[in-house]
């Protein structure tokens, strides 16, 4: 269950927790309207609804405006260390962009959502606790002590600052009453948990066919046999299949080229045009003019090559022709320019299963072969309690491979790949019984199995002798206290208690960002 809480972490990451100098700046600043140009966005029409109560317009104007000029503050203190004022202005659209009407609307209507469920839940903020709390902001004191007057300097609109901080209570409150209810849990939910989260240390030795050594090529009696055998059909089909890409022959081109590096004296113009002249062949010209070492001895001659052995704009030109001697235009890659000269195609072919059978079946036998070896080595090897030793192993070369930790959380183990199938025997293996009777198999390699040794974490909370409860620590709380909202959010958009005007957002938008310009 905590694993799947924590999915939902990143997604919902708004807490709830008072920050007194954080409400101050943003009660403090512009008049309505200010940062909007006035009237047109300042209607009583909602741009949101939260379980029945609207949002008004106005609303989202103010706190958008106050942010505003919060940030303006923020990036005055940044932009003093700019080097330039293209720096600052630099900071400036950085910071501004993070400031998104549509991000803001989304904080009021969580806010609003909470204090809505607080609502329900019958928590309510009683009066003497934002009076306190009004008191000890820092803001609102002179010399150590509160100060009426400094408080109404300070905060234009008393009413509704103080409406605010009620709603930021009662939600503080619903945040506390997670915390009071989920921190104690049993010492069986500790045990579990310490038991997922333990470190296993495994080591394993891989087995391939080919760590049997060479199999000899069967003789004739031996293909005899096994053309015999009622499951060699199937064994060839299966061959085929696995190894189709082998009997594929892609298309490919044979070509002649001329190179000319970048920063060369040689003009690859003049070039191409005493070759068109028949002044001198390609073949010839390839010999005299060409820096491509490695094959201007050979005319320019590159053979045939198939798509991908070429950089991209030489093969492009390359498969595109089609006229045996027919000459391109000059070519520009990282190399330099090139001309390149087309003489021939091999298409693309595929041979078919019974185009190869017989060519296969040696192969088939051979892997037959050593298959049935390595299973009776293995065989052998899980007899013993304790698996091969160490001298069992050198004798193929092979041995015990450490695995980093484990948990069982974790899906997979890294020598085996997803180990969910295999989990059960895993976990039974202990130091008396260190040994996995049974080799895994991954691909077409086996993999034998042998316990190290384990680590149990202590984990936060871990219970004292005698004790029936314990604490969990602050992040199962969060994860649960978001998991809850999320939930119950998501359930109100469905049944439409909450709806957000997008038609409204684009317009506030809109008109924001022009007054950044």
């Amino acid at each position: 269950m905590l694993e799947l809480i924590r999915r939902y972490r990143a997604l919902f990451s708004i807490v709830f927790v008072i920050s007194a100098i954080g409400m101050v700046v943003s009660m403090f600043g512009a008049q309505d309207g200010s940062l909007m140009g006035g009237s047109s966005m300042m209607g009583s029409e909602s741009v949101a609804r939260v379980e029945g109560e609207d949002i008004p317009t106005r609303e989202l104007v103010n706190v958008l405006g106050r942010e505003y000029e919060r940030m303006e503050g923020l990036i005055q203190q940044q932009a003093k260390g700019a080097q330039s004022p293209e720096q600052a202005q630099m900071i400036r659209q950085i910071m501004m962009s993070q400031l998104n009407p549509s991000q803001v609307l989304q904080r009021i209507v969580y806010q609003r959502f909470v204090y809505s469920t607080a609502l329900k839940l019958g928590i309510r903020s009683a009066p003497e606790s934002v009076t306190e709390m009004i008191r000890e902001i820092p803001e609102f004191q002179k010399e150590g002590r509160f100060d009426p007057v400094l408080y109404r300097q300070m905060v234009a609109r008393p009413a509704l600052f103080e409406e605010d901080l009620r709603k930021q209570v009662a939600s503080t409150l619903l945040q506390k009453i997670f915390d009071s209810s989920l921190r104690v849990v049993s010492k069986a939910e500790i045990e579990n948990q310490k038991w997922l989260d333990r470190k296993i240390i495994f080591e394993v030795v891989t087995l391939t066919p080919d760590s049997i050594g060479q199999i000899a090529l069967p003789s004739a009696d031996d293909l005899e046999t096994f053309k015999k055998a009622t499951d060699t059909e199937a064994r060839l089909q299966s061959y085929f299949n696995k190894n189709i890409d082998q009997f594929k022959k892609a298309e490919e081109v044979r070509a002649r080229h001329i190179l000319v590096k970048s920063g060369s004296d040689k003009d690859i113009q003049k070039i191409a045009q005493e070759i068109r002249e028949e002044k001198i062949t390609f073949e010839e010209a390839a010999k005299k003019y060409s820096e491509d070492a490695s094959n201007a001895g050979q005319g320019g001659d590159l053979g045939y090559f198939a798509r991908g052995m070429m950089v991209p704009e030489f093969e492009k030109v390359a498969f595109e022709m089609k006229t045996p001697n027919e000459i391109s235009d000059a070519v520009k890659t990282q190399f330099g320019e090139h001309l390149i000269q087309f003489i021939d195609r091999h298409a693309a072919s595929a041979k078919t299963f019974a185009d190869v059978r017989e060519e296969i079946l040696p192969k088939v036998w051979q892997e037959q072969q050593r298959q049935a070896r390595l299973d009776a080595l293995v065989k052998d090897w899980i007899e013993k309690s304790t698996g091969p030793s160490e001298k069992d192993l050198q004798a193929y070369k092979l041995k015990w491979e450490k695995q980093a930790a484990w948990s069982p959380k974790d899906p997979y183990l890294a020598a085996l790949g997803n180990i969910d199938a295999q989990l059960e025997p895993l976990l039974r293996l202990t130091k008396e019984q260190p040994f996995l009777a049974k080799p895994l198999p991954r691909g077409d390699s086996l993999v034998l199995v042998r316990f190290v040794s384990e680590e149990i974490p202590k984990v936060e909370g871990d219970p004292k002798p005698g004790s029936e409860g314990v604490l969990v620590g602050e992040e199962k709380v969060s994860t649960a206290y978001e998991h809850f909202f999320k939930t119950r959010y998501e359930e109100a958009e469905k049944k439409k208690k909450i709806f957000i005007s997008q038609d409204r957002v684009a317009e506030i938008s809109k008109t924001f960002q022009a007054q950044q310009l």
